[in-house]
């Protein structure tokens, strides 16, 4: 299963690497983000679905992200 690079970003509160891959004749979308919690720990919150739900996969993710995020700042 070869994964393709479709997204990297960096926001103020966490970083974001999104890929795109087939199974079973499908495209998937798989999106990584990357929370850090200390200087020396983080937390990865990944996400997977059919590249039909992606949209709302990542939109779950990325509010997870920013909860933690906010919750460590504070």
């Amino acid at each position: 299963m070869a994964q393709t690079l479709i997204d990297h970003r960096t926001e103020a509160a966490f970083e974001v690497v999104e890929l795109a891959y087939q199974h079973e004749s499908t495209t998937w979308r798989q999106s990584h983000h990357l929370v850090a919690l200390t200087d020396t720990h983080g937390l990865v919150i990944t996400a997977q679905s059919p590249a039909t739900h992606a949209a709302q996969v990542r939109q779950a993710a990325e509010l997870m992200a920013r909860s933690v995020a906010a919750r460590t700042s504070a």
